[in-house]
């Protein structure tokens, strides 16, 4: 008997997402890289927040990783970043959630760079973000809060250790309970925080690509795939797991996945009996009509 869901081998340029996922509930934001070529990164969750590709080459910006087997999206490091059109994302920590992504830098991950960000209530430090090398990190690690708090920004998780460049990573931020969150790296868990004061909530455009503590902005000089975000929604340590394999291309939980091929286009085949033919006007005339 065929599988319902037969496994991908590599992500189709032309796909759908499938409602019946067992991720898509909650799903608000979902940037998987359909719009190849086009400086619109489109949202596939059922919110309508899509991304603009902000001074970047469009044409060489989209590209085809070999090892993700996907699309991902690169990054200059001087002034390439993706606003998402999406206020309120720094208070996912005021709430369950869950932010996921795949980066990796093309630079030393000892540069402070940015992977995505909102800024606080105060408008003048990062609430929501992810970053290598980042504010309250040691050098060199990958890490990041789902909110600013009170605790001078430090209420921070990163890898306990250093991370290389031009090399893959799998970063999920998951919040299940109130005012405490996780970082998990590659699927394991790298620590858990409960903040230390009440969460600031964002106030801006969340960014890709561009954060820092404004004026001073940082630059990711790097690649990013598969951007997701639940709100309301903590997802478990097993479905992170499952995202975080690079062969999990249509992004599948027990089986069933979140992306499925296009729908067939045929045309039905009518046979030559079937189709009605005019009857000449001398039979009308016969029966007296």
């Amino acid at each position: 008997m065929p599988a319902l869901y037969p496994k991908m081998r590599e992500r189709p340029p032309e796909w759908r997402i499938n409602n019946a996922s067992p991720i898509f509930p909650q799903l608000v934001l979902c940037y998987l890289g359909r719009q190849r070529g086009s400086s619109i990164l489109l949202n596939e969750s059922f919110n309508i927040h899509h991304g603009t590709l902000t001074n970047m080459n469009v044409s060489s910006s989209w590209t085809f990783d070999s090892h993700l087997r996907r699309l991902c999206i690169r990054f200059d490091g001087v002034n390439d970043h993706v606003p998402l059109n999406f206020v309120g994302i720094g208070s996912l920590a005021l709430r369950p959630s869950t932010l996921i992504m795949w980066v990796k830098t093309h630079i030393a991950p000892t540069t402070r760079q940015s992977i995505i960000a909102d800024w606080n209530s105060g408008g003048h430090a990062e609430s929501t973000h992810v970053e290598f090398s980042g504010y309250g990190m040691t050098s060199g690690r990958l890490g990041g809060a789902l909110a600013h708090s009170g605790s001078s920004g430090k209420d921070v998780l990163q890898t306990t250790y250093a991370v290389e460049s031009h090399r893959w990573y799998h970063v999920a931020l998951v919040n299940s309970d109130y005012w405490t969150f996780k970082l998990f790296v590659d699927g394991r868990l790298e620590g858990s925080r409960t903040y230390s004061a009440g969460p600031f909530s964002g106030a801006g455009t969340a960014t890709l690509g561009r954060g820092g503590d404004y004026p001073t902005l940082s630059y990711l000089n790097g690649a990013v795939a598969d951007v997701m975000c639940w709100r309301l929604r903590g997802l478990t340590a097993g479905d992170v797991q499952e995202l975080a394999d690079p062969s999990n291309v249509d992004l599948r939980i027990g089986g069933v996945p979140l992306i499925l091929p296009p729908r067939r286009r045929f045309w039905p085949v009518v046979s030559e009996q079937a189709v009605p033919k005019m009857v000449p006007w001398h039979l009308f005339q016969q029966v007296g009509v």
